[in-house]
């Protein structure tokens, strides 16, 4: 058995073990029988013991296999700026969360190949190096939140160069890889500054594609509010930049792609599973399933009892 908890350890237990002592000393206070100060202490720490059960995430070995993988290592650089989150993706969502849906399309119609992320707004972070634990991409994709308005300070593509240019030679330094780079962003830049060439690049990467969001008529942005743009007072309105992307297109010699037009993405990966092989380890793999249900079950059951005993003594 694993764990892999949401949160360290040590916090995770300062989390529930302070809360618990509190409610514990207001039990122990309390003006009734001990037999029932027993009862309610026995619930409450187990309740509480449940949850971190939960939170520990914990997993069992469910059978061994023969590790096997596609020779592919896939770049992810997403745009993470404030104007991610206009409304003009596919079906009315965010272009942020356009492209979460199509890198885990990506991942679906390329299984076993590695994965690494790039994240770009004010600065750049590697969110993920090359894994195949898609689930891990995944969650460091939903993890991309829009900058701090007051800390957003114009955005440039130019940012994402420099980790971009460091997950790419990583990846050339494996013997037979193919190295795939796919750059998602709208283009957009308002910090005044000049695109820089990326075309030395390009003899780092394989394939892939530049990926275009939004439209030329563009949205406004909503971060919890609708961002207004001080000089005019008005709903601040993003509009994609094609001629930017088409520039970084060209530069890495990868096609420009615009999945809202219907233009796939999908004909490009089955090229790309026909120019990969696939590599069988000699070393046994082990899955793990996660058994957080088997706490989550008593711990509702508890909660709910928690309830009835609440609406007992009339504390409703």
């Amino acid at each position: 058995m694993i764990k892999e908890p949401l949160i360290p350890i040590i916090a995770l237990a300062f989390l529930l073990g302070i809360p618990l002592a509190f409610l514990l000393l207001h039990i122990l206070r309390r003006a009734e029988h001990p037999g029932m100060k027993i009862f309610s202490a026995v619930r409450l720490v187990l309740i509480f013991g449940l949850v971190f059960a939960i939170a520990c995430r914990f997993k069992t070995e469910e059978k061994l296999y023969n590790s096997e993988a596609k020779n592919v290592d896939v770049l992810f650089v997403v745009d993470g700026t404030i104007s991610m989150w206009a409304k003009d993706g596919r079906n009315g969502s965010t272009r942020i969360d356009q492209v979460r849906s199509d890198c885990r399309m990506i991942m679906e119609e390329l299984p076993g190949a590695s994965y690494g992320l790039v994240r770009f707004n004010n600065t750049s972070m590697v969110m993920s190096p090359y894994t195949q634990d898609t689930e891990a991409v995944e969650d460091a994709l939903d993890l991309i939140f829009p900058p701090d308005r007051d800390y957003a300070k114009g955005s440039s593509l130019n940012t994402a160069y420099g980790d971009m240019e460091k997950m790419l030679k990583r990846s050339r330094t494996k013997k037979g890889r193919m190295t795939v780079v796919f750059f998602m962003s709208d283009g957009e830049i308002t910090d005044g500054s000049e695109l820089t060439s990326f075309q030395p690049l390009a003899e780092l990467t394989d394939g892939g594609a530049v990926l275009g969001y939004g439209t030329e008529k563009g949205a406004t942005m909503s971060v919890g509010y609708t961002l207004r743009d001080p000089n005019t007072m008005q709903d601040a309105v993003s509009c994609m930049d094609e001629g930017n992307l088409k520039q970084i297109a060209g530069d890495l010699k990868v096609e420009y792609i615009h999945p809202a037009t219907g233009a796939g993405i999908k004909p490009l990966l089955q090229k790309i599973i026909q120019s990969s092989s696939t590599v069988v380890s000699d070393k046994k793999g082990v899955t793990y399933i996660d058994i957080a249900w088997k706490f989550a079950i008593p711990a509702a059951i508890l909660l709910l009892m928690e309830v009835f005993m609440l609406i007992y003594r009339d504390r409703l």
